[in-house]
Order: structure tokens, then sequence, then C-alpha cells
């Protein structure tokens, strides 16, 4: 892996310059927008619940990487930050920037549901899977991990769990931050980020560029593996009135890397090739909320894109375009020590692939699907204990009616010791890929069932209040049906076929 040298660090507050005030304007003109503020203490979970909370009173198993723990273990990569947490494993296949998975707890790759600054990531054009290596680690300000059968909260990629990862909030403390590093293997890096006021306006917004020639990882030939990343971000809050408020958020995310290819006829190792991909990607919402007593709506307008550019053999380039606009209302009403959600979501999908004709067939697809959701949640909050009960209802275009189902509890042995249980039934509906295959050789399955999963998880849990540490043992299990389980081979199609 390259070594990374710091070269600046240089931190200005108040008054703003004006490179800064004109990178501002660039990405004003060139942005639309959505979401929630991050809280302030570091305690709060905007993830575990659809309302935020203190992490101790909830029955999830929930992890909370802050801006001071980045700033201390100083990773170069996210998945480098993500490595070691409980119940996480990464995969990274080649140098930065390849492909990297996350899996909790054993899971696929695509069971967990990932959100940046609360806008659904996951690439449903790959897989619904999200790239972890191709997101700026400099540009994070608080990650939420959340463990356990959360799709009753958060829809049917949350299967596993929910990766909440957030930039800077706009109601952060003002002040610019500039880092500059480089290394070895012609390794650059140049990230800035920034929260100010305009007028009544609370902005932040964040660019960052790297680059490095990479290394070689097939045991023949002397061809390295490049990786160039550039990302931006821009997030706004502004007071509509006494107890209206309107968030934004964008983002602009490109990347392009090299691999190799695979000898699968004698090693079965990388072999040196020219192949490279290339990856676009766009989150954009508007997030209009209202907060009066302890009554509280939300109205929530997102919108994501990727395009996947892969060439590998020449004539052979394969090019897929994915898109998810999701309409969300919410409202909440807390009574005594009662806390009542209300969910109405309403998604539409679309998914366009590209790809020469074959021996094997005819890559080229278009498919879209749209789905509505009703969900509810109830909390009660307890001096020494807390539980909470979640139900979604959907129904999909290609599937059907479908539901899950989640409840949790915590009771306090004492202030900062409890005891915790949760149980919850989720879903996770095929991808599609998954469905309609993506290679030439390789055909899906369009009679594919949504997989369904039954998991409990249960532990006792104490927060230190000298150290910032909070220590957990805990047990879990799962039971998953209908499980999309590997291929089988066609003999008379000469294909794979995906089954479950």
């Amino acid at each position: 892996m390259p070594l990374f040298y710091q070269a600046t660090s240089i931190q200005t507050r108040a008054r703003q310059t004006a490179l800064i005030r004109a990178l501002l304007a660039f990405m004003v003109l060139s942005s639309s927008a959505s979401l929630s503020a991050q809280p302030m203490d570091d305690t709060i979970t905007v993830t575990a619940s659809r309302v935020p909370m203190d992490s101790l009173r909830t029955g999830s198993q929930v992890t909370i990487i802050t801006k001071a723990d980045i700033d201390l273990r100083n990773p170069n990569s996210l998945p480098d930050l993500l490595r070691g947490q409980p119940g996480i494993s990464v995969s990274q296949q080649s140098g930065l920037g390849g492909l990297t998975q996350v899996r909790m707890r054993g899971r696929e790759a695509n069971h967990v549901l990932v959100l940046v600054d609360g806008v659904e990531a996951n690439d449903i054009g790959q897989g619904s899977e999200f790239n972890f290596s191709q997101f700026p680690v400099q540009q994070i300000e608080r990650i939420e991990i959340v463990h356990g059968a959360e799709s009753a909260i958060w829809g049917s990629d949350a299967i596993a769990g929910v990766i909440h990862i957030m930039t800077r909030s706009p109601e952060s403390q003002p002040s610019t931050n500039f880092l500059i590093s480089g290394g070895s293997h012609q390794t650059e890096n140049i990230a800035i980020d920034s929260a100010t006021r305009l007028g009544e306006t609370q902005v932040a917004f964040g660019v960052s560029h790297f680059k490095t020639q990479g290394f070689n990882v097939s045991r023949q030939g002397n061809e390295r593996d490049g990786s160039q990343q550039r990302a931006a971000s821009l997030r706004t809050s502004s007071p509509l009135s006494a107890h209206w408020r309107l968030g934004t958020v964008f983002r602009l995310q490109q990347s392009q890397n090299d691999f190799d290819d695979v000898d699968y006829a004698v090693t079965g190792l990388p072999t040196d090739a020219a192949f490279t991909t290339a990856h676009q990607n766009w989150i954009a919402g508007v997030r209009l909320a209202s907060d009066h007593e302890n009554f509280q709506q939300t109205l929530s307008l997102n919108f994501s894109r990727d395009k996947n550019a892969n060439q590998t053999i020449p004539n052979a380039a394969t090019k897929t375009d994915s898109e998810k606009q999701q309409f969300n209302y919410q409202i909440s009403k807390a009574i005594n020590t009662a806390t009542w959600i209300g969910l109405a979501e309403y998604e539409s999908l679309s998914f366009e692939q590209r790809g020469p004709s074959s021996f094997f067939g005819d890559p080229n697809q278009d498919h879209t699907l749209t789905q509505l959701a009703l969900g509810g949640e109830y909390r009660l909050d307890q001096d020494n204990w807390t539980g909470s009960l979640s139900a979604r209802l959907e129904h999909n275009s290609d599937f059907g009616a479908g539901h899950s189902v989640r409840g949790n509890a915590a009771y306090f042995l004492t202030e900062r010791t409890k005891i915790f249980a949760a149980i919850g039934r989720s879903i996770k509906n095929p991808t599609f890929t998954e469905r309609f295959g993506y290679y030439t050789n390789f055909k899906g399955n369009d009679a594919l069932k949504p997989e369904h999963s039954l998991a409990s998880d249960f532990g006792i849990s104490h927060r230190f209040s000298a150290l910032p540490l909070t220590m957990t043992l805990q047990g879990y299990a799962a039971h998953l049906k209908n499980e999309i389980n590997g291929f089988v081979f066609d003999p008379i199609e000469f294909r794979l076929h995906r089954k479950q």
C-alpha cells in the first residue's frame, strides 16, 4: 500500500479567503440539492431510529465514529477506518480505489444499506452494493454503524444493518481546513472543507482530489494499476420561519481505476491487463422540516445516480446507468414518555445497461420498478428501561407486497450499564443484475423472490464516564430464507444462471 507523508495541514477561522469564496460560488452554480443535520452530541444517533435519540437508550447495537476518532487514527482510506470495527469485515480488490466490499456479521455486501448525509447511496446498477474505497475519508465528519435487521426502519437494503456516512454539517463551528499530502507511487492528496454563514444560511462544503500511480499486484509483468478520485460536496441549512427549516445536500464524485485480468486457465491469479473502470455518482436532496414543541414533520426529496463504464478487452466495453428517486413524508409526536412516528415513502428505480452482443446473448437492457411503503415506529422511554417497535408495509411493482417488523428493548442496571435485546424480520429485494444478468456469459433469473431474514441479538453494554469508551459483550443469530446463493451452469444455453 502507498506510504503517506503529511506535508501541510492548516486551519483558519472566522474570515473566509477569496479562494474559498470562489470555490463556494462555483459549487453553488454547479449544484442542485437533502438532508438532516448531524448531531453535535457524540452520543446522539440519527440512524438507530427515525428521529434522533441517545445511543445508550436504544436496544440496537450502535457504533459511532467521530471526527476525533478519525483524526486520531489518520487512516489512508475509508476501508482502513472501518477495519477492526465490531461485526465488520472488509474485502478489497487490487490497490487503493479497487472494489471494496463491507459485510456485517457475515452477511452479503448488498445486505448493508449505506446512507450519505441521509441519502441512500447503494449503487443499484452494480448489485446494490457500495464501493467504500472511492469515498474520500478526509470529507467524513462522522459515521454511525447500526447492526441488525433494520428494514422495518430503512427499507429493503438494510437487512443486515446500516452504515451512515456524514460529511461536515452546516451547523458546525465556522472554520476551514486544508490538507495536502503525498507519498510513494506518485501519490498525491488534496482536500479542503469549510463551514461558514451567508446571512442566515449556514453552509458547509468540501472538495478533494486523490491520485496514485499504484503498484503491480500480479506476479507477472510490471504494469501498475493506478487510481484517481475527485469529489465535491455542498450542504446548506436555512431557517424559513420560527419552526420551519430547509436543508439541502449535493454531492458529485468521479473516479477511475485500473485493474488486472485473471489467468483462469492455469494459475487463477491476476495477470497484467490494461483494464479500467470509471464511476460517476450524483447525490442530491431537499429536506423541509418543522419542529413545534413535541410535534415534528419532515418532507424529503432525494435523488441518486450512478454511471459505470468498464473497459476490458477491445470492443467489450460495458456501461450501466442507474437512478433512484425517493420521496418520503414523516410525522412524529411525543406524548409524555412515548414517541409515535409515521412514515410514507415512494421510490422509483431505473436501470440501463449497454454492451456488445455476442454468441452468449445481448446484454443491452432497460428496467424500472416502483415501490410504495408505509411504516411506523413506537418508542417508550422510562427511567430504567426503554423499548421500541417498528413496522413497515410495502408494495413493489415487481415483487408485490412485503413487510418488515423489529422490536428492541434495553434495561438499565446502572445509569451507564444496560442489558439489551432486539429481534426483527427483514426483507431484501433481488437486484437488477441478479434478475437480468450483467455479463454476456451470465444470465439472471427473473423468477427470484425477495430474501427474508429473522435476526436477533442481545448483550450487555457499559459507557464509561471518564473515558470516551463503551464496552459491549454481544451475541447474535440470523436465519435467511430464499437466499440468492451462487450460480448454476446450464449446459444447454452454455451460461451461468443465478440460483435461489
